[in-house]
């Protein structure tokens, strides 16, 4: 995955599953944050109000989720 204009970086554990916060490779705005969301059991982006994505954002953090929902899916295994 081209991660060249947003960066992942991990900020939460809560024992079973992690948390993200999603920036630009600048360091900021904090543009959301990666986490599990329960009632889909699998991770979702919770974005910060007032930011716009254009397709290749999105599409980054569409793949960051799949991975992490992998990742999550093979260590409960």
């Amino acid at each position: 995955m081209d991660n060249s204009f947003l960066s992942f970086t991990q900020v939460g554990d809560t024992g079973k599953t992690k948390i993200f916060n999603v920036c630009p490779v600048s360091g900021n705005p904090l543009l959301g944050q990666v986490k599990w969301y329960a009632p889909w059991r699998k991770y979702c982006f919770y974005p910060s109000p007032v930011c716009v994505f254009d397709t290749g954002c999105l599409q980054l953090i569409a793949d960051f989720c799949k991975d992490q929902n992998k990742i999550h899916k093979e260590e409960k295994c």
